[in-house]
């Protein structure tokens, strides 16, 4: 079993670190106690997300000799009004910058990564719509 741990740090601050002794930095608004001071919760699973399908599409697209690239991923998402305010949809839009980069390539390196080995898009598989556009900048 893997282990994070969150540290207070502030009102509504928190850090986490990881096996690794990594730093997050975690807080909310002012409005509900906090100080702005680092990410807020709701965003770490968006932000998780998109980076465990990124990190996984890169290597698989350099196996598949594309590149060298660059890669922006805008990652949006919807949750319901009530509270808990429950993901509802996430959309990816993969902006990637090179030359001679085949879209069928970056689709099914994206796609691959997030069916097989990203152990987030599993977890969410059943009750979140997870959508994904390809775009190439050259």
């Amino acid at each position: 079993m893997s282990r994070v741990v969150l540290r207070r740090s502030g009102p509504r601050q928190l850090v986490g670190i990881d096996e690794r002794n990594q730093t997050l930095t975690i807080d909310v608004s002012p409005d509900v106690g906090g100080e702005w001071a680092g990410l807020k919760p709701s965003e770490l699973l968006p932000f998780s997300l998109g980076a465990c399908i990124a990190v996984t599409a890169i290597g698989i697209l350099e196996k598949m000799r594309q590149g060298p690239f660059e890669l922006t991923v805008r990652i949006d998402f919807e949750h319901d009004d009530e509270p808990p305010k429950a993901f509802t949809r996430f959309r990816l839009e993969w902006l990637f910058h090179g030359s001679n980069l085949d879209p069928e390539k970056l689709q099914k390196a994206v796609d691959i990564a997030e069916e097989r080995y990203c152990s987030v898009s599993a977890s969410l598989k059943d009750d979140i719509v997870v959508e994904h556009i390809i775009k190439i900048e050259s």
